[in-house]
């Protein structure tokens, strides 16, 4: 699937590669979070997420991503541009191959927020 046919789905669509670096990220995610295009190509993951949400990927989504091809659903938290938090429902899917590489593809869809009572 082409990049321009990502930017039409409805959920956030990140690819990553086998060292954890953006290689992709569709329109959606990118207008959730804030950043541009040209920021995020070749940064790790981890500067789009804050210390807790860190250790839950590298404790639970690589290593079940790795360990079974794919992640079924986990919850995290990526830091947006102007510095706050979007909770994202995350599954994940490994990539035989990403530029000679094996990667990881992530779909992610944002939480609602619950009203206050």
């Amino acid at each position: 699937m082409a990049l321009f046919e990502l930017d039409q789905l409805p959920c956030g669509i990140l690819t990553l590669s086998a060292r954890q670096k953006i290689l992709a990220i569709n329109l959606p995610l990118r207008s959730w979070l804030g950043y541009s295009e040209q920021f995020l190509l070749q940064q790790d993951i981890y500067q789009l997420l804050p210390p807790a949400s860190r250790v839950l990927f590298l404790a639970h989504v690589l290593p079940a991503i790795q360990q079974y091809g794919k992640l079924s659903a986990c919850y995290l938290h990526f830091r947006k541009q102007n510095g706050h938090q979007l909770e994202m429902l995350v599954s994940g899917r490994a990539l035989t191959e990403v530029g000679g590489e094996s990667g990881y593809q992530l779909a992610l869809l944002p939480v609602p927020r619950k009203a206050s009572s």
